[in-house]
């Protein structure tokens, strides 16, 4: 979820990591400087922070450019380290300056990479990658490979704040091969941090998670607790990142302790403010909201002061949904406008359709749903138009790819004809190759089309109030593992689920009440299901979920777990003292024979018992 975390594994060890070209078989002396700076800054940048300073003085003192140009060089590496976008700014400003002096190219270029990282800090993500770019550029005439390959893994740190994670990963994977061929271990070990960060995003599968586990532990640095523990703490930090995200949340907040230990013991607030945040987030997705808000406010002065924009508005859009469920308004209200203020100044599109999708929860969670449904218009239209921008990139893509390939083919045929018994051999050749070349790029066209327009088909299947599927979709599901079931020989368990005298609510409090009421129930409940498991909406105060690889054993721990949810549900409007339950009937998969109808039958028959029985209960069918 949260990108600015990126910054942390993929600019530690890398964004003045940046040196004269390598020596097929040692690092030069600059190299080796470059080098000792980078491992004070992993152990202890705000030890490196003070060096800085003193070698300033020094240079100050007796005049020496050199000293200060190496100086300011160690300062950036530290701020950067401890992710003070303001800071870097006017030192990477002061440092261009210095170098341009000097006429140190190489220095020039890892002023250049902190400049376009702390734009990048600010939200100015576009204006960022034009920066970056102007860094590889100076590197590459001047023929400085390893500047150049250390500017690329934080220009596709930028590309994921872009939402561009397949261009970031492919520049990851290249970056890492060059620090490979350099012989640079400790910039190929860096990079492999910055690859499981690049797995880790919002719409990660949990295979992609799993890598991005892995390619952390990779990047551990040797005798790390004694000589690199800043980054250890960061390594830390982005695993409970992964944990969260695979919903194993004693794992996660064990590696944010670990990592919060390391932060303070090292004196980085900012690193400590990182760790509440995500520690908040974790509180909030178990249902622990005044524990969420707390650890939200603790983070906010600190990232405020550093500038950050991206880690602000998650703080703010974190605080929003912890107020809303806390019943506070007004409060929910302002720190969603705060969000929204700082959303303006950032030019991404995933930022924009992270605020409208938290913007329909939060005004749905206050019973705001005439809001809730205009943002979620919006949400549509924004995820429409990003479908439309990637859609018109790739068509352009193509295009181009196809020009080119189109002239060099004519400048082929054209010295082809000065070769009379080999002519039409080559025209031949060239026009298979590129008919596959056009026919292989407008397939994939085709493809990305395809499923962004089977996304598209998927919203419409899409319970409004709830947020989950729908009638149709559910029950296409459901047909979807039964006849997986019936082939492989699997088990599949289906259970019906209905919210007890829901009718009185309505009558009671309202509907609007009892929307929210469904609104929660689906929301609470679906947060404790299996990756495989799917609950959907079947009608009115009625739930449908699906459970393949399960019987009917298995039946009563889920039950549990969703009934403890339940029962712990506040929604407003509703009298506290009415506490939230739900009847359970389910059934399973009994034959070969067996189809959808015979089991919902079953398991609306349990249904019924347990409605009879007296509620609040469950029954197998």
């Amino acid at each position: 979820m949260i990108r600015a975390a990126f910054l942390r594994a993929t600019l530690l060890a890398i964004t003045l990591m940046v040196a004269a070209q390598l020596a097929q078989a040692a690092l030069s002396a600059r190299d080796q400087e470059t080098q000792a700076m980078e491992r004070i800054v992993a152990d202890d940048p705000r030890a490196a922070m003070k060096e800085s300073e003193n070698w300033l003085e020094q240079g100050n003192k007796t005049g020496d450019k050199a000293l200060q140009l190496k100086a300011t060089r160690l300062m950036s590496l530290a701020i950067t380290s401890l992710e003070d976008a303001q800071k870097l700014i006017s030192v990477a400003e002061r440092g261009l300056k210095q170098a341009r002096e000097a006429k140190d190219t190489q220095a020039e270029c890892e002023f250049l990479n902190a400049k376009a990282v702390a734009t990048a800090s600010e939200g100015k993500y576009v204006d960022a990658q034009a920066i970056f770019d102007e860094a590889i550029l100076v590197a590459e005439n001047a023929g400085l490979k390893r500047c150049a390959t250390g500017v690329m893994v934080s220009k596709a740190f930028n590309y994921g704040l872009l939402g561009r994670d397949a261009e970031s990963l492919a520049l990851l994977f290249k970056a890492h091969q060059r620090y490979v061929e350099l012989g640079d271990a400790i910039g190929a070990r860096s990079t492999l941090g910055a690859i499981g960060n690049a797995y880790n995003h919002d719409r990660s599968s949990r295979e992609d998670l799993l890598k991005a586990l892995s390619y952390h532990e990779q990047s551990i640095p040797p005798d790390a607790e004694k000589s690199a523990r800043h980054e250890l703490a960061t390594i830390h930090f982005n695993t409970g990142v992964v944990h969260q995200k695979l919903r194993d949340f004693p794992k996660a907040k064990l590696s944010y302790q670990k990592a919060m230990t390391l932060f303070r013991s090292l004196g980085d607030p900012n690193g400590e403010a990182f760790v509440n945040h995500r520690l908040g987030v974790v509180a909030g997705e178990t249902g622990r909201w005044e524990e969420a808000l707390s650890y939200q406010d603790k983070a906010l002065p600190v990232m405020t002061a550093t500038g950050d924009a991206t880690m602000m508005f998650n703080i703010q859009r974190n605080r929003a949904k912890a107020f809303a469920h806390l019943d506070k308004r007004r409060e929910s209200l302002d720190a969603l406008a705060k969000t929204d203020a700082i959303r303006s100044k950032i030019d991404s599109s995933w930022i924009e359709v992270t605020y409208l999708a938290d913007a329909a929860a939060i005004h749905a969670r206050l019973g705001d749903h005439e809001k809730a449904w205009r943002n979620q218009v919006l949400l549509r239209e924004a995820e429409m138009r990003n479908f439309n921008e990637a859609k018109e990139k790739d068509a352009a893509e193509v295009q181009t790819r196809f020009e080119v390939k189109q002239k060099e083919a004519e400048n082929a045929l054209l010295r082809a004809r000065e070769m009379e018994s080999e002519a039409r051999r080559v025209a031949m050749l060239l026009a298979i190759v590129l008919l596959l070349f056009v026919l292989g790029g407008l397939g994939w066209y085709l493809f990305r089309q395809g499923q962004q327009n089977r996304r598209f088909a998927n919203l419409a299947l899409r319970d409004d109030l709830t947020g989950l599927p729908n009638r149709r979709s559910i029950v296409e599901y459901a047909r979807v593992q039964l006849g997986a079931a019936r082939m492989d020989g699997s088990k599949l368990c289906l259970a019906l689920i209905d919210v007890d005298e829901f009718k009185s609510i309505n009558d009671e409090c309202g509907h609007a009440v009892g929307d929210a009421v469904l609104a929660a129930i689906a929301a609470v409940c679906a947060q404790q299901l299996r990756s495989n498991d799917k609950l959907g909406r079947y009608g009115g105060e009625e739930f449908l979920l699906i459970m393949p690889g399960s019987d009917l054993t298995q039946v009563p721990q889920v039950f549990t777990r969703l009934r403890s949810v339940v029962q712990q549900l506040q929604v407003s409007g509703l009298p506290a003292t009415r506490k939230l339950t739900f009847s359970m009937g389910a059934a399973q998969v009994q034959g070969p024979a067996d189809d959808l109808d015979k089991l919902t039958k079953r398991a609306d028959d349990a249904l019924y018992r347990a409605k009879q029985g007296g509620r609040d209960r469950y029954e197998l069918g």
